[in-house]
């Protein structure tokens, strides 16, 4: 920017403006348009990542597909320990499993993210 108005000065002092000066000015012309392209360019990619809407597909599915696995996995357990109660290890794959299955929904949990 300095150098365009150098040159703009220079220009406007001078009564014979010389090739070399000329071809300067446009150089830095085209290298302030470049410029502004580019910043345009940036605003626009920061206004499309902020103009996401939290409710896409994916988050929605998420919100739905979690606490559905987890009623299914309490009605399965239920099953189990009613269906098989006076076996010895049921309770330790009822016990286990929970775990299991505890310590994945709070990891999806942890990694989950409304922005990707």
């Amino acid at each position: 920017m300095k150098k365009i108005n150098e040159n703009i000065e220079t220009f406007e002092n001078s009564e014979l403006f010389e090739d070399k000066e000329l071809d300067q000015l446009i150089c830095d012309t085209f290298e302030r348009e470049h410029i502004v392209d580019d910043i345009s360019r940036q605003v626009m990619k920061e206004v499309k990542s902020l103009k996401k809407s939290p409710f896409s597909l994916r988050n929605i599915l998420f919100a739905f597909s979690l606490p559905f696995v987890l009623v299914c996995f309490v009605f399965g357990i239920r099953y189990l320990l009613e269906s098989f109660a006076n076996q010895p290890y049921t309770y330790i794959a009822a016990i286990l499993s929970s775990a299991v299955i505890l310590f994945s929904a709070t990891q999806a949990l942890k990694k989950f993210s409304l922005q990707e």
